[in-house]
């Protein structure tokens, strides 16, 4: 589980961290949990999204359909 991996780091760090992340869960065939509040990097990184508003669900999917 990762909470906000690279919220501070500069794009060349965040590019980085989640190639790794990406080569990770690739290789060992298994999920990662990713919080964050940017969905360009969840565009990036996830197969499957939900999304929260204060604690509450409001939906959950395929990424291109929870954030189209």
């Amino acid at each position: 589980m990762l909470d906000e991996p690279t919220s501070a780091l500069d794009e060349a760090a965040r590019d980085s961290i989640e190639q790794t992340v990406a080569d990770l869960r690739e290789r060992l065939g298994t999920s990662i949990v990713i919080v964050t509040h940017d969905p360009a990097q969840a565009r990036r990184l996830a197969h499957w999204v939900i999304r929260l508003d204060q604690g509450r669900l409001l939906k959950q999917g395929p990424v291109e359909e929870v954030l189209a």
